[in-house]
């Protein structure tokens, strides 16, 4: 404590304590021990580093455990998409088929029978399907109500989904 004026004009006296200011600057040296960065031993001068290797063996494992998180998640991401191209690719298949059934049901009446028989690629590109096809063949066995086989092909990347069916067309 310093005896120096007083600043306080209420101050009885002329003179007072006044503590000392707290030193602006950081001494590693007050520091307690695992938060000390050096040591000075005389005119030996080394870093301490106590707990540098646990830290490091606590980030290699988050960095493991970050790689497997990443790992299950594209595993998921990719099974996501094959779930959904082949949820596209049956929709397509569906619909290409009902295009076709009903295309076969209109031309049926105005068909002649030495027509029959033959297949018939419909355009699948103005049904707003990419690499799909579409064939139709209308057969009218004797007898029976005609029948029509439709075949259709849906692409997506590198998987096709083929089908081919045959329905009646009851008139």
């Amino acid at each position: 404590m310093a005896k120096t004026l007083c600043q306080n004009p209420k101050c009885h006296s002329e003179r007072s304590e006044v503590p000392d200011a707290p030193s602006v600057g950081i001494s590693y040296s007050r520091l307690p021990d695992p938060f000390r960065l050096w040591r000075t031993q005389g005119d030996k001068f080394e870093i301490v580093s106590k707990n540098s290797g646990f830290i490091m063996v606590l980030v290699i494992m988050a960095v493991v455990a970050v790689g497997m998180v990443m790992f299950v998640l594209a595993a998921d991401a990719n099974m996501m998409i094959f779930q959904s191209d082949t949820a596209r690719l049956k929709a397509a298949q569906r619909n290409l088929t009902a295009s076709a059934l009903a295309w076969a049901r209109h031309n049926i009446k105005n068909t002649p029978a030495e027509s029959l028989d033959k297949t018939v690629n419909l355009e699948a590109p103005e049904l707003d399907i990419p690499a799909a096809a579409v064939a139709v063949t209308i057969t009218a066995p004797a007898g029976k109500n005609p029948q029509a086989q439709i075949t259709t092909s849906a692409t997506r990347k590198r998987r096709t989904l083929k089908s081919q069916n045959e329905y009646n067309l009851a008139q």
